[in-house]
């Protein structure tokens, strides 16, 4: 999966949230549910999906979401002055190239665009790296 919308709040009624979107969830994590930890939630959240590029495709991941944004203006929009909303983010999933052979530094690159459409909506942007299985120090 690539990059995803969150949508968080402590007092988001998931069963109650309608904004008119056609988009269906792909994970709902309510309140008080038990978590993977088997502790309980401390909030509600909504994610969808916002790019189907790979982990490898950090560029292809930008481009899907700047179209995303542009597509759903409104509809995110109506998500960010919802008062049961406390924050909205982007998350982007990807494999870090980091190996400390070939690669000893990573630096990848947001373009303005993203970052405008993204802040004028009130959308924060978070980057969740991934070891790749292909970075293992070589002998």
């Amino acid at each position: 999966m690539g990059s995803v919308l969150r949508v968080f709040g402590k007092k988001l009624n998931i069963d109650k949230f309608d904004i008119g979107w056609k988009i269906k969830p792909t994970a709902i994590h309510r309140k008080s549910d038990l978590n993977l930890r088997r502790k309980k939630n401390k909030i509600s959240a909504i994610n969808f999906t916002v790019s189907d590029a790979s982990f490898t495709n950090l560029n292809g991941q930008i481009k899907d979401t700047i179209k995303f944004l542009k597509k759903h203006n409104e509809y995110l929009k109506r998500i960010s002055k919802n008062k049961t909303v406390d924050d909205v983010a982007i998350d982007f999933a990807f494999n870090s190239r980091i190996d400390r052979v070939n690669v000893e530094v990573q630096n990848d690159y947001f373009p303005a665009e993203l970052i405008k459409l993204a802040g004028k909506l009130n959308i924060s942007i978070w980057l969740t790296q991934w070891p790749c299985e292909t970075n293992k120090r070589k002998k």
